[in-house]
């Protein structure tokens, strides 16, 4: 026969693991998206170092030199623009806002990724051209650039 108290324990106990259990939940759900933020951000830096030294390696390369190299790229990004130092001085826009204001700002950027949420820009080699060479994208690349002496032209971007 069980005692009244056994009832009122076994019920606790079950309540201590359900609230437990809950716990373990919510710090692993937490963990994963920590881990998820973590591996975009290592994305986007490799990406960054991979480009930059891409553009080095062409621009050191002799004159008409092509070389094709593909990147990977964070999936948040779906749009991805080459703007020439050309254009940085003529009136030629892009269809993109973003990067219309940081061209008007100046900036010394010439790569830039674009998302629903937010723009990320980068510098790279110079680039040669005046106008803007932008695709769609969706986590891949390859991009075929071409020496110019003192610059570097691209010539495509294919969503790969």
């Amino acid at each position: 026969m069980k005692k009244n108290g056994e009832i009122t324990g076994q019920i606790f106990m079950y309540i201590m693991m359900v609230v437990v259990a809950a716990v373990l939940l919510l710090f692993g759900v937490n963990a994963i998206a920590g881990l998820k933020k973590s591996s975009e951000q290592a994305m986007d830096v490799k990406f960054e170092n991979d480009i930059k030294s891409y553009f080095d390696l062409v621009n050191s390369l002799l004159f008409g030199s092509e070389r094709l190299q593909k990147f990977n790229i964070n999936s948040e990004f779906n749009t991805i623009c080459f703007i020439g130092q050309g254009m940085k001085s003529s009136s030629v826009t892009t269809e993109y806002f973003q990067i219309n204001e940081a061209i008007s700002a100046e900036t010394a950027d010439n790569v830039f990724m674009l998302s629903s949420k937010s723009m990320r820009s980068i510098q790279v080699a110079s680039i040669y051209g005046d106008q803007p060479i932008c695709q769609n994208i969706s986590g891949n690349i390859q991009v075929r650039l071409r020496a110019k002496g003192d610059s570097v032209e691209v010539i495509s971007v294919i969503n790969s």
